[in-house]
């Protein structure tokens, strides 16, 4: 059995609170980053602590809150998330085709 390619998308803590900081310094708890993206603090605070990965409403939210008319959403998705490449994927099911020759 093969196994399929899983991608993983993990927020750059860093540079997540040096923005946040920049917008307002008072953006030090996951509760004021939550209400700063409209996400929950308990979400925040798991993602910061890299107990779970960003899902679609954290990416969503948080590429929204830091657009603006200067930036384009691939730039801001560049600059505060990394993908990678999970090299201990599950095996493909059966119901995958086999990748072409």
């Amino acid at each position: 059995m093969s196994k399929r390619t899983e991608y993983r998308t993990h927020l750059r803590v860093d540079e997540f609170k040096r923005r946040l900081a920049e917008r307002n310094p008072d953006f030090g708890s996951s509760a004021a980053r939550g209400r700063a993206i409209g996400i929950s603090r308990a979400q925040v605070s798991k993602v910061v602590n890299g107990q779970i990965m960003p899902g679609n409403s954290f990416i969503a939210a948080t590429l929204l809150a830091f657009a603006d008319e200067n930036t384009t959403p691939g730039a801001v998705f560049d600059d505060l998330f990394e993908v990678t490449v999970d090299p201990d994927a599950a095996p493909a099911s059966r119901r995958e085709l086999p990748a072409a020759a």
